[in-house]
């Protein structure tokens, strides 16, 4: 009895001896891992020195140690304004993201209003406006413009009577009535066609309006 205690003890032993070394042999994988890496960080290091070195001294630049110092230690005092400014950065990231569908369709619907303007004439006409203040820049004098100014309020008043229905349905049927004049051919009145032609309802309506007009002009000049 006492050997096969022993002999269990001995086997236990073995079992744990067995692990120990285990771990001794995964710890000295891992320990010889670590040192082939620094090794190889090192070499990685010592060339990247090299090459930073002769880049430096192939462009004429100095670094001065103290300085390096300094703006390591700002640079660590302000690692929460940075984090804070890279914060910053990814929400307007983030921002244009979200906003360029809308700012794509809104440039899609200015083009397309550009293109429904120019079809319907709108650059012509400007165009045309500014070759007509141009014209008037370059044709008229400083005064003349001055006393154009001084009574826009006047000619204002004109567009606005002319404007009014009536009197742009008179002016239609008058150069309707002159075209249709000019495209044919005058007849010849005699003096006594003409006496005739003087009691006709239209001659008669005619008079009425010239005399009417030339009445209320006079009146108009006397206020």
């Amino acid at each position: 009895m006492n050997s096969e205690n022993i002999q269990a003890q001995l086997d236990e032993i073995n079992r744990k001896l067995d692990l120990v070394m285990e771990c001794a042999l995964s710890q000295r994988q891992r320990s010889d891992a670590l040192e082939d890496l620094v090794a190889d960080l090192s070499i990685v290091g010592k060339d990247a020195y090299h090459s930073s070195v002769e880049l430096l001294e192939k462009h004429n630049v100095e670094i001065d140690p103290e300085e390096l110092k300094i703006l390591v230690i700002r640079v660590l005092k302000n690692l929460k304004n940075i984090n804070m400014a890279i914060d910053a950065f990814e929400s307007i990231i983030d921002f244009v993201r979200d906003a360029s569908p809308l700012v794509k369709e809104m440039i899609i619907d200015f083009a397309k209003k550009l293109d429904q303007l120019e079809r319907k004439g709108y650059f012509e006409f400007f165009a045309a406006m500014g070759k007509l203040i141009d014209k008037i820049i370059t044709h008229a004098r400083p005064d003349e413009l001055n006393k154009m100014a001084d009574n826009v309020l006047l000619l204002l008043d004109t567009l606005k009577s002319v404007s009014q229905p009536a009197v742009l349905q008179a002016l239609n049927k008058a150069t309707n009535t002159f075209s249709r004049i000019q495209s044919g051919e005058l007849p010849s009145y005699s003096f006594f066609r003409l006496i005739r032609e003087m009691n006709s309802p239209e001659m008669k309506k005619l008079f009425g309006f010239l005399v009417t007009f030339i009445k209320d002009y006079g009146h108009e000049n006397k206020n």
